[in-house]
């Protein structure tokens, strides 16, 4: 029987049976006997061990619990937007293709020589040398 620590144990030792480790996902896969044994166990009425199927209910009730918040709500919103910012930021600025047919249509600016005054002065400065 797999069992779930709800006070996140990381093993059990057992007198009779030994020692369980638990998994990757924190199940123990506990014989028969010691799961009905530790899934008895309450702390203060707590219970302290749960079923897949108990664990299952619980992490849907939560789940759903959260999504009718709307705090809980906005506060993803707020992280997911904040995420994209980071994400479009770091991004080159990609042309769109209607971009890029005006740009292939439009008339090359550096083809024309640029309007400057300076550009006769220094010629005039070569002859003066």
């Amino acid at each position: 029987m797999i069992l779930y620590s709800l006070n996140d144990a990381t093993a059990v030792d057992h007198p009779q049976h030994g020692r369980f480790a638990a998994g990757p996902d924190g199940a123990f896969d506990l014989p028969e006997e010691v799961a009905e044994e530790l899934h008895r166990i309450h702390d203060r009425g707590r219970k302290l061990w749960e079923t897949t199927l108990e664990r299952a209910t619980r992490l849907a009730r939560e789940e759903a619990e959260r999504r009718q918040d709307p705090a809980a709500q906005l506060s993803v919103l707020e992280r997911l937007e904040e995420a994209l910012r980071g994400v479009t930021a770091a991004q080159p600025k990609r042309r769109t293709r209607k971009a890029k047919a005006d740009a292939a249509e439009a008339p090359d600016a550096g083809d024309e020589a640029p309007e400057d005054d300076d550009a006769e002065d220094s010629a005039g400065d070569e002859d003066a040398e």
